[in-house]
Order: structure tokens, then sequence, then C-alpha cells
């Protein structure tokens, strides 16, 4: 895409076919603007698409004051190197004779043209910075749904899991939870059959079928990977462990277990779920 630099009415409609991998990616595109602070830093066409990857995507606004660079899947990681990049590329020296605007887009009904908009009608401010990053409504997408099942016989640790699942806020996930008394009472429902990511904190121990047969079942459904499985128990030993593990189960939980620990490793599991 990189070996023609666009106009913004040509580079929306690029735009939009990139929106269509923002839910299945959720790595965010990011639009870098870069505006020289005098006439001599300009880059001219030939330089900046020899500079630019064939994967990003390069336009000019009505004004073609500067330009404009949609990178897709990047990040503020991503955006940090492109610019470092360009600094080489360009033999850039401190201090630097650009001004950089950066923002992230997450929603995939966000129009590329009121963005462009938005940034160059923003109010100006003293810049402490050549690099600026800025938000806007278009930086927050929609939020996928997670769900989690509690299989838990002891009614005390089942209150105290829900409650503590409950307080915690996610950027990017809703959670939806159910709870189950046994095993079987969660086999025969349909709340697992959905395609939703799935967390289960399930007891080894339950008074019909139990936590290993549960793990059994789940791991020999069509879609086992949405399933991330959290089993809590008091049996320790090096060879309970290693058949767990050999079975499928994710996360060995031993009872008691500290609280704000079990808190840690649920929100770090779903944060990793974000990036898979």
């Amino acid at each position: 895409m990189a070996n023609k630099l666009f106009w913004i009415d040509e580079a929306e409609s690029i735009f939009y076919i990139l929106q269509g991998a923002l839910a299945r990616t959720k790595a965010p595109i990011s639009i870098v603007y870069i505006m020289p602070k005098t006439k001599e830093a300009l880059f001219s066409d030939e330089q900046v698409l020899e500079f630019i990857r064939k994967a990003d995507v390069v336009f000019h606004d009505t004004d073609k004051a500067g330009w404009w660079g949609i990178l897709p899947n990047s990040g503020r990681k991503e955006v940090a190197a492109f610019l470092k990049r360009m600094k080489t590329h360009f033999n850039i020296e401190e201090p630097s004779p650009y001004h950089v605007v950066v923002t992230e887009v997450r929603d995939p009904q966000a129009s590329l043209i009121e963005i462009v908009k938005a940034i160059k009608t923003m109010p100006k401010t003293e810049e402490t910075s050549t690099v600026n990053y800025v938000d806007g409504p278009w930086t927050k997408g929609s939020k996928s749904t997670i769900k989690v099942s509690l299989v838990v016989d002891e009614p005390i640790i089942r209150e105290v899991l829900k409650r503590s699942i409950s307080t915690i806020r996610l950027d990017h996930f809703d959670i939806e939870l159910q709870e189950f008394e046994d095993g079987l009472a969660f086999e025969s429902s349909e709340w697992h059959k959905s395609a939703h990511s799935h967390l289960v904190v399930l007891d080894d121990v339950l008074p019909k079928k139990n936590g290993m047969e549960v793990v059994h079942f789940l791991r020999n459904q069509a879609s086992s990977q949405k399933f991330h499985i959290f089993m809590l128990t008091d049996r320790v030993s090096e060879e309970n462990l290693i058949t767990a593990y050999q079975m499928g189960i994710d996360e060995m939980i031993h009872k008691p277990f500290n609280l704000r620990l079990f808190e840690s490793l649920f929100r770090r599991t779903i944060e990793r779920l974000w990036f898979e």
C-alpha cells in the first residue's frame, strides 16, 4: 500500500478495510501526523514513500501541511519504533524540526476524516514534547464479553470468589458470571456453549461429577481452547500436579488460598487473553 501517497478521501476507504481487523486482532490502528516546523524540514512525497513500510498507509489532508501515516496493528511500542526508524532514516537531530501527533484507534466505526479534522482543530497548547499522544472518542473500542463459571461446592467460598471477581474492572472486557454447585449442573447447562472466552474456577471435589471429570468434558469439546481452567485443591503432591496439568488444567490454586493472589492471577490471565 505504501507505493503511493494518497489523499485523505482515498485513505478513508483503505482505513475502513483495516478497521475490519480490529475486533479480530485487538491491536489498535495508530495514526501519526508528521508536521514540519519549517519549510526546509518538509519531506518530498518520494522521500516519504522510500521510508514507509509496505504495510503502512500514508496520505495528505487537504492542507498538505505535512503527512499522515496509518499504522495497522500498532500501539505505542510500535509507534516508538516507527519514530526511531524515521529519525535514523532522515538523520534527524535534536531539537527535532517536526511536531508529531499520535492517536490510537480502537473503534471499528470511527471515520478517518473526522479523526483528522478533530486532531487539526484541537486547541493549541504549550508543547513540552515533540511527540504528543492524544485521545478521542475513537480511542475506546467496544468491549468483548468474557464468561466466568464458578463450579464450587462450598457456598462461602463461592460467594467470596463471586464478590472478588465482581469488583475487578477491566478495560477491554465485560464479565458475565454464573455459579454452579456441582459439575453435572455445569455440564448440563447451555452456559458453556457460546463462543466467548471462558474462565472456569473449579473445585477438584464436587458432589456430582468431580473436577477432573469436568476438565475431561471441557477438553473434549470442539472449542476447548476457549476455556481457561483454574482448579482449587488441597492435594499438592507432585504426582497430582503432573496429572492435573496433563489433563489440561491451566492453573492449580492450593487451598486455603490468598484472595489477593487469586485476584492477581485472574486479572493477569484476562489481560493475556486480550493479546491472544
